[in-house]
């Protein structure tokens, strides 16, 4: 019986610590709530509402006679798999000027390890196109 106490005692502290480690993880309206908004950088604008997004950039024209728009958007869903919060950006039907990016991608903004990786103040989110990191309300005609 005593064997029995000990090991019954043994197994409910270790439910309990595995239970009980880590941190909380944040709801999908916690972090809707975070993302929801326009970053920008120079010539890079990426604009999320609580269900679509748009990614715009602009280049230098291949004659050199001016600015070129480069856009994708669509929708995107905030999923959480692996002990991550992951925005799903679907591709782009018909990206324009986009020709060999229509923006699907995945992004982890949470997870256990390193909570928030896109920062909490200043909030950034990456381009779709090339990575380059944008800040939010970072607009110049906001």
């Amino acid at each position: 019986m005593k064997k029995y106490l000990i090991l019954t005692t043994f197994v409910l502290t270790g439910i309990t610590m595995f239970t009980g480690c880590g941190p909380e993880v944040p709801a999908e309206a916690e972090i809707r709530t975070m993302i929801v908004g326009v970053y920008c950088d120079g010539d890079y604008r990426l604009e999320l509402t609580d269900s679509t997004y748009m990614n715009r950039k602009f280049v230098q024209s291949p004659l050199r006679s001016g600015m070129v728009r480069e856009a994708c958007n669509g929708n995107y869903s905030i999923v959480y798999e692996n002990d991550s919060w992951i925005l799903r950006f679907e591709a782009d039907d018909s990206p324009g000027n986009s020709l060999f990016n229509n923006c699907k991608q995945d992004v982890v903004v949470w997870n256990k390890t390193d909570l928030f990786l896109m920062g909490t103040e200043p909030i950034t989110m990456k381009d779709l196109f090339d990575g380059v990191v944008l800040t939010k309300d970072a607009c110049d005609d906001l």
